[in-house]
């Protein structure tokens, strides 16, 4: 697989992206984790918060609508509850999503999950690997890719996968603070700059 680095805009996202790991969305992440570890139930909290996080990340309207800070916080946790209950989550994630809404915290969610799942990545020895693609991908494509991480990064990885029609094709690999692009939107976005750059080079001679 032909992996390209990230284009500037993509860089740009990932930086902001590691900032939204604050001290807060570290500390919400890090009482979910102990909770469900608590009641034994750090699997069935870990695929639904996955799956909030996703459904989110899915919706630019609701995306959008978590982080107005004119929508009434009661309003946006009677929205959310109405979606983890239509996700299948159970009380612990409902209670948890409950809670943020509350206190105004509903923009960061995706992080707060995001953190979950490298909290317990880490703590079970692994690398959480956030793998975005265009399309759903097949058992075997994530069984294939998550042995090829392992051997890149010498040691066994958890794969996250997400979807983002917005890519065209490809995927983007975010390990950490690295992202790996091999997208073919990104490759296209490299060919246009550098038509660019050819264009204007020639216009200068």
């Amino acid at each position: 697989m032909l992996l390209a680095l990230p284009s500037p805009a993509k860089e740009a996202k990932l930086s902001k992206q590691a900032q939204a790991f604050s001290k807060a969305t570290k500390r919400y992440a890090g009482a979910l984790l102990a909770l469900a570890d608590d009641k034994g139930q750090v699997d069935k909290v870990a695929k639904d918060i996955a799956a909030l996080a996703s459904t989110i990340e899915g919706s630019e309207e609701l995306s959008s609508a978590l982080s107005n800070p004119l929508l009434p916080r009661n309003q946006v946790a009677s929205a959310l509850d109405l979606i983890v209950t239509k996700t299948g989550a159970g009380n612990l994630v409902k209670n948890f999503v409950g809670l943020v809404a509350k206190n105004g915290r509903a923009k960061e969610l995706s992080s707060m999950a995001l953190a979950f799942s490298e909290e317990l990545a880490a703590r079970r020895g692994e690398v959480l690997a956030e793998v975005i693609s265009a399309r759903e991908l097949s058992t075997s494509q994530i069984n294939a890719l998550t042995d090829a991480l392992s051997k890149e990064m010498g040691s066994k990885v958890q794969i996250e996968p997400k979807i983002d029609a917005s890519i065209l094709g490809g995927l983007i690999v975010r390990v950490g603070s690295k992202m790996i692009d091999s997208s073919l939107k990104s490759k296209l976005q490299k060919l246009k700059l550098s038509l660019s750059k050819g264009l204007t080079t020639k216009g200068m001679a």
